[in-house]
């Protein structure tokens, strides 16, 4: 796929791309966030339960625990 953006005439640093899916970049962009909440004093610390979808082993919302426990 590189190749082919270069053949476009994508201009972009291709030996170090920008890319949002490198570990370094989340943790840089969490990082400045909690920092934010934190001096805002907008983070509680403390336990919340969570509803799980076993076979996908993650975390369900609300709203699908609301919608999916009407039938």
């Amino acid at each position: 796929m590189t190749l082919q953006f270069q053949n476009l005439g994508i201009w972009l640093n291709w030996k170090d791309p920008y890319m949002t899916l490198r570990d370094e970049y989340n943790r840089s962009s969490l990082g400045g966030r909690l920092k934010k909440l934190m001096r805002k004093t907008l983070l509680e610390k403390g336990l919340r339960s969570l509803t799980g979808a076993p076979g996908a082993e993650t975390a369900i919302a609300d709203s699908e625990v609301e919608v999916f426990g009407s039938f």
